[in-house]
Order: C-alpha cells, then sequence, then structure tokens
C-alpha cells in the first residue's frame, strides 16, 4: 500500500510542490501586504487561514482526480494488491499532504510568535488543535463521499459520467448532512464544526477566541458512514476490475 501511496504523489509530485511553493510565497505576501499597510492582527490571521483551507481544498480535488485516474488506469487494477489498497492509498496520501500543510501552518504561527505574541490568547493552541484533528477527519470524511461518488458514476455505463458524480456526491452529502441535524442538531457535523470559533479583538489588538464543543455522537455517525462508503467502493471497484 505504502508503494500505491509513493507511485501517486511521484505522478503528481510538480503539481503538488508547487502547490506548497506557491503556499508559502503567499503567506510571505500577506505578511509584507500587512506590515505596509498596517493591518491588524485579526485580518491578517483570517486571511492566512482561508489562504490554507483553500490549499487543502485543492489537495482534495487532486486526491479526487488521482482517485479517479487509477480507477480507470487498466495498468494499474492489473497490480495483484486487493481494491482496499487503492483506496487507502489515496486517503493516506491526501492526509499526509494534509499534515505537511498543517506543519507549515504551525511553523508560519511559530515565526508570527517569534515576532510578536502578544495578541495570542491562552488558549489558542487548544483551539488550533481541535480544529486541526477535526478539519483532518472532515477532509478523510468528505473525501470518502466524493470518492464512492466517484465510483457509483463510473460503474454506470451511460454518458454524463462526470456531472452523474457530481449530482450523487450534492445528494449523498445534502442527505447526510439533514440526517445529523435532525439526529443531533444544527451544525451537528465535523466540518462545520471545525471553523466553530469566534474571535474578538481587545484594545490592545489582542484576541479572545471562543471555541464550540464538538458532538461526539455526531463524529461516530460519520465514522460509521465512511466505513460503509468504503465497504461499497471496494465492492463496486472490485467488480470494475473484474469486468
Amino acid at each position: 500500500m505504502l508503494k500505491l501511496v509513493k507511485y501517486d504523489f511521484l505522478r503528481n509530485r510538480d503539481q503538488i510542490l508547487g502547490l506548497f511553493v506557491v503556499m508559502v510565497l503567499l503567506q510571505a505576501g500577506l505578511w509584507i501586504t500587512s506590515e505596509i499597510s498596517a493591518w491588524g492582527t485579526t485580518s491578517l490571521l483570517l486571511l492566512s487561514l482561508g489562504t490554507y483551507v483553500t490549499a487543502g481544498m485543492v489537495l482534495l480535488i487532486q486526491a479526487c482526480r488521482s482517485f479517479s485516474y487509477n480507477l480507470h488506469s487498466f495498468s494499474r487494477n492489473l497490480l495483484p494488491v486487493a481494491p482496499i489498497a487503492h483506496i487507502m492509498s489515496t486517503l493516506i496520501l491526501l492526509l499526509l499532504l494534509l499534515a505537511g500543510l498543517t506543519l507549515i501552518a504551525i511553523l508560519h504561527m511559530g515565526i508570527y510568535l517569534l515576532y510578536d505574541a502578544s495578541w495570542l490568547p491562552e488558549d489558542f493552541w487548544q483551539v488550533l488543535a481541535s480544529s486541526m484533528l477535526q478539519m483532518m477527519w472532515s477532509a478523510f470524511f468528505l473525501m470518502t463521499i466524493l470518492m464512492l461518488a466517484i465510483t457509483v458514476a463510473a460503474s454506470v455505463r451511460t454518458r454524463g459520467k462526470v456531472w452523474m458524480g457530481i449530482v450523487i456526491f450534492f445528494l449523498l452529502q445534502n442527505l447526510l448532512t439533514l440526517a445529523e441535524q435532525i439526529m443531533f442538531g444544527n451544525a451537528a457535523g465535523t466540518l462545520s464544526n471545525a471553523f466553530q470559533f469566534h474571535i474578538e479583538s481587545t484594545v490592545s489588538d489582542g484576541m479572545v477566541v471562543t471555541r464550540y464543543t464538538y458532538n461526539v455522537w455526531s463524529t461516530l455517525f460519520e465514522v460509521g458512514v465512511a466505513a460503509v462508503a468504503i465497504w461499497i467502493i471496494t465492492l463496486l471497484f472490485k467488480k470494475r476490475v473484474e469486468c
């Protein structure tokens, strides 16, 4: 499985490394611009967070493209490995890349703290760690739903498979969101909850961070859904290879 992860990374190495380089340069540009324009700490933090979230979404799209390629690649399907290995290799690579993006964000934050740590609230690192873990799980869960939609669309012999996959994904996503809202209340999902924190600026341009608690039962529900999704993908993947 690790060899599959390595192969997927090498195949998309230039795009991945290019994204990380652009990410670092963009963050440097934001910091320089903030110094020239005298932005507040809160504005700079929110803009930096937005760029990291955007980079994470780009990595998610790249993972979808890689999985779709593996699903349709004849040579890839001839490898003597179980279908679950193809599925998990995509998920593992995505998590590793997101972990790398998180590491850059932590180093970035460390540089800011060396420059000025007066604005940092007492519970900032706890909020950051909780949000990062939830966003990692949310990316994993979202990727399983995307892979399920891609596999179902690829298993149907008809035209417009791309649009069919998009429709299937949005149907599944909305149904799951509705189910979580009915069973666990509004904004119970980990994806929405990862961003449920409130930042306030004080007179000294410091920050106060308020963190909302997440629903454990909602997370367990998503774990069960992800397991079922991976099982269905495995069956469809195996059937497609045999055909």
